[in-house]
């Protein structure tokens, strides 16, 4: 709907880069927003391992305009 013109629509930060098309705006919010995420999953989960790399790799990936939460 956005990219016909015929809407809007509010995007995370961490999305923007993949906003490549010509007949989108991106323009900030006047006040920042501000948002916790996080990564959960059972104790007993088989692929924790997996979810802590996953994690690491959200780390390593942030954009500039993100900021880590001490102890995250």
């Amino acid at each position: 709907m956005v990219a016909a013109g015929m809407g809007a629509t509010l995007m995370p930060a961490m999305a923007l880069t993949t906003v490549g098309d010509a007949d989108l705006r991106v323009r900030p919010l006047a006040e920042p927003a501000q948002r916790r995420i996080g990564l959960a999953w059972r104790r007993t989960y088989p692929r924790a391992v997996d979810m802590a790399l996953f994690a690491d790799v959200v780390r390593a990936n942030l954009p500039g305009c993100v900021r880590r939460v001490a102890g995250a």
